[in-house]
């Protein structure tokens, strides 16, 4: 049995640490590591240790989502407040692997951050010069680029948010 928990452990970690890769793939990757994540802390069942200020924002949740249930609207609103937990969860998951596993995270992340920048960065020249990417992704206009698995043009956001890490 430790042997899986140190599995999940290590799984956990990999995947915070490619979370900037997610961000580069899409929001459907970012949705899928973030629950793996909190499902295997939960499976690993790791406690949540709440300080004073942090019940706070989760006395905070608790009045969304029952205000939400005495919407006019209530499925859509209870959508858009309900799933606000696994932002919540996923603080404290972080929380925990970084007080706990600082050193391991941080040097496996700026690794995928550099491998994803570099891929990036090698991307964008080939599309700025061949007109489509390196995974096939045609450009939108002349003047701007495309992210590579989407046909969004927001390579110089992705950029300007992430570099500063």
């Amino acid at each position: 049995m430790e042997f899986v928990k140190k599995k999940l452990e290590n799984i956990n970690i990999v995947f915070i640490s490619s979370l900037p890769l997610a961000l580069a793939a899409g929001p459907a990757i970012i949705e899928f590591f973030t629950a793996i994540i909190i499902i295997n802390f939960l499976i690993l069942k790791k406690s949540f240790h709440f300080h004073k200020t942090e019940s706070i924002i989760f006395a905070f949740y608790i009045i969304l989502v029952a205000s939400s249930s005495f919407s006019e609207f209530k499925l859509h609103s209870l959508d858009s407040s309900v799933f606000l937990i696994r932002i919540i969860l996923l603080y404290y998951v972080f929380k925990h692997y970084l007080k706990h596993n600082l050193k391991k995270i941080l040097n496996l992340t700026l690794t995928i951050l550099f491998a994803t920048l570099t891929i990036l960065i090698i991307d964008t020249f080939f599309q700025y010069f061949n007109d489509y990417s390196i995974f096939g992704t045609e450009r939108l206009s002349r003047n701007r680029v495309v992210m590579h698995f989407r046909d969004e043009a927001i390579m110089g956001g992705y950029f300007s948010k992430v570099i500063p890490i």
